[in-house]
């Protein structure tokens, strides 16, 4: 049992006002059915969970970004601080090596 305020119903209906009433109640649904905790605003607004497991579409997406950073170095009128410019190599590395994604 969960009690709530005047104020967070107020908030709820706030922050809630804009999302389709069918991928609310997909959400909560979903929600319910996989946690033993009570929705919160995120949960219902949530995007749809495919789009966070999809893993083609987020190693798609993580290459886009890395091609979008690879121009903007070679586009960039100033050099990146070598500190900089390492980290960047890193983080590459391991998004291409699987480990981050």
């Amino acid at each position: 049992m969960v009690e709530i305020s005047d104020e967070q119903i107020e908030l709820w209906v706030e922050m809630l006002d804009d999302i389709p009433y069918a991928k609310g109640i997909r959400n909560i649904r979903e929600h319910v059915r996989s946690s033993k905790f009570p929705p919160t605003i995120a949960d219902i607004v949530r995007h749809d969970p495919e789009q966070f497991t999809n893993q083609n579409q987020l190693q798609s997406e993580m290459n886009h970004r890395i091609a979008l950073m690879d121009q903007w170095e070679r586009d960039s009128s100033d050099s990146i601080p070598e500190h900089v410019r390492k980290r960047l190599e890193l983080v590459q590395q391991r998004i291409k090596s699987g480990e981050i994604g």
